[in-house]
């Protein structure tokens, strides 16, 4: 999904790296599919910072989301390609609950994602997509005091 190249390696990387990290001056996406970005607090005592990963896919996202500390979360956002726009530019999307559904013919589950409006969305299918999942058991829900 994400892709670097040993030419875009930080020149300071060695400077940071610690346990076989490396650092990065740009990624390319691989493929133009959704993708996420979570944000939360990292760390203990004085070592704590915010952390952003990006993640790949939504399945990823809510095993990762679930190993968070609820009081640590900052922000998930889901980025989705913009193809009404000729230029195929990106919207992002600040993600408040996640819901496992069921395709209401099919039965094949999928997730369905929630804004801080109530607008049920998803990352894959168009906005009137929802209306074929049914069955919705919430999964992860931001709690009230984060950024999004």
């Amino acid at each position: 999904m994400f892709e670097t190249s040993p030419d875009l390696t930080h020149p300071l990387s060695h400077l940071f790296a610690e346990n076989g990290s490396q650092y990065w001056m740009g990624m390319r996406l691989a493929f133009e599919s959704p993708w996420f970005v979570l944000s939360f607090i990292a760390g203990e005592g004085e070592d704590v910072l915010p952390e952003t990963w990006c993640v790949a896919s939504d399945i990823q996202l809510l095993t990762w989301i679930q190993d968070v500390p609820p009081e640590r979360l900052l922000a998930v956002l889901c980025m989705t390609p913009n193809r009404r726009s000729l230029h195929r530019t990106w919207d992002s999307r600040p993600v408040a609950s996640v819901w496992r559904s069921r395709h209401v013919k099919t039965g094949r589950s999928a997730l369905l994602f929630r804004d801080a409006d109530g607008e049920y969305f998803t990352a894959w299918l168009g906005a009137d997509a929802v209306e074929l999942y049914g069955d919705r058991a919430l999964e992860f829900e931001m709690p009230t005091s984060a950024s999004n």
